[in-house]
């Protein structure tokens, strides 16, 4: 199987080296990166991969898109930023077979429906991915946890997955990762979103890992606002449930305990975020279904604040401000 990884951020890196680490002989790799002297590094040195089990330097074929090897690959594994998958899907292509799938691995609401404007809707697999990771430098992933994988069709009849399907499965079993196989892939999205939405803004405006995020007014916050998604997805005709959210979201605070959210991580570096595909997303969303997400909608104002004074301070040399050490302006 050929196999194209589209992304070399911390879930990229994550996928890249597990893949190969554990790979079988019928599997070639490559890893796509849109920053090519990057792309040379990790293509010459490997990335640096620390997780439980040590530290590893992994080699992977990474490439940008211009330097593409002249072959087909049958899955690619789009794990690039919410606000980037569907330009990453129509790049990826001219360099897929005709029959290939297309796995999306990234946070947020509503990526499928922009990325199937580029690909049969039937060739895509959503997932939902309880992995704590995160970049160290320009070569290095540190890997805090890999949790249990979720793959399923968005156009499924119920059925379980077909031999293509099955294939993909297998290619993350032999790899190590927990993987199943889900039917209501849509439910599993949306229940990954509204935990996503409850940990990743408060992490990001206190800057905590998500263990400290435990105990916090704003983790309380948060899931309420996990439950304002579910609110919304049941309005949109998709089952959550109106309960339990309190255990589910500290449940993965435990899980990924040293890792630091991704929104946390584009605050640190002054890059913008996915607020947008997250509690943006949910607020845009409830409007829509004429109903209210308040607490979705505060939080996306204040990291968007919060992203702002970010950016202005890095431009200045200054450290990014704390949402405790700031006022924030929020505007109604």
């Amino acid at each position: 199987m050929r196999v194209l990884v589209v992304g070399a951020g911390a879930i990229g890196r994550l996928m890249a080296t597990q893949l190969m680490a554990e790979r079988s002989a019928d599997i070639t790799l490559t890893l796509v990166d849109r920053n090519s002297t990057r792309a040379a590094l990790l293509r010459d040195e490997g990335i640096h991969r620390h997780d439980e089990r040590g530290v590893h330097d992994i080699r992977v074929d990474a490439r940008t898109w211009e330097t593409l090897p002249e072959e087909s690959y049958d899955v690619a594994i789009i794990c690039v930023k919410a606000y980037d998958v569907a330009a990453a899907v129509r790049e990826a292509r001219s360099a897929l077979t005709p029959g290939a799938h297309v796995l999306l691995v990234s946070n947020g609401l509503g990526n499928y429906e922009r990325a199937a404007e580029s690909w049969p809707r039937e060739q895509f697999l959503l997932s939902t991915v309880v992995c704590g990771a995160f970049c160290d430098g320009d070569r290095g992933v540190v890997v805090q946890g890999l949790g249990p994988i979720q793959l399923g069709s968005p156009t499924s009849t119920g059925a379980g997955p077909d031999p293509a399907h099955s294939a993909v499965l297998e290619l993350f079993r032999q790899a190590g990762f927990d993987v199943a196989w889900n039917d209501e892939i849509e439910a599993a999205v949306w229940t990954k979103a509204a935990i996503n939405c409850a940990i990743n803004p408060a992490a990001a405006l206190l800057q905590v890992t998500n263990e400290e995020l435990l105990g916090t007014p704003l983790l309380v916050a948060g899931i309420e606002a996990a439950k304002e998604v579910a609110t919304v997805a049941r309005a949109r005709g998709i089952a959550l449930p109106a309960d339990g959210w309190d255990e589910r979201v500290e449940a993965v605070c435990r899980q990924t305990a040293g890792n630091r959210s991704s929104l946390y991580e584009d605050l640190r570096h002054a890059r913008p975020t996915e607020i947008e595909y997250l509690c943006g997303a949910v607020g845009r969303l409830a409007e829509e279904s004429k109903i209210e997400a308040p607490v979705n909608s505060t939080l996306a104002r204040m990291v968007r604040a919060l992203e702002v004074q970010a950016r202005d301070a890095h431009a200045a040399g200054e450290a990014v401000p704390l949402v405790g050490t700031t006022t924030i302006g929020v505007e109604e």
